[in-house]
């Protein structure tokens, strides 16, 4: 059984924790995509192999899977 101190210690810091998160807003953060920054991506056009792996849509999922892990979204 905890003591009334234990009880009052835990309570406070439990208040303390909740102040705190209270001002500690979520905040928007904007992620780039690769594709309007402009990156290089592979010199030349994509041969038959590129096409039959499909890695330039592999590409593009890979960075919305990304944006959604760090949104929150996954």
């Amino acid at each position: 059984s905890a003591t009334t101190g234990a009880k009052q210690k835990m309570k406070q810091l439990e208040e303390a924790y909740e102040e705190k998160k209270a001002k500690s807003n979520a905040k928007e953060v904007a992620l780039r995509c690769e594709a309007a920054v402009g990156f290089k991506k592979r010199k030349g056009s994509s041969t038959h192999i590129e096409r039959a792996f499909g890695v330039e849509i592999r590409d593009q999922l890979d960075q919305e899977i990304a944006k959604m892990f760090y949104t929150g979204g996954l």
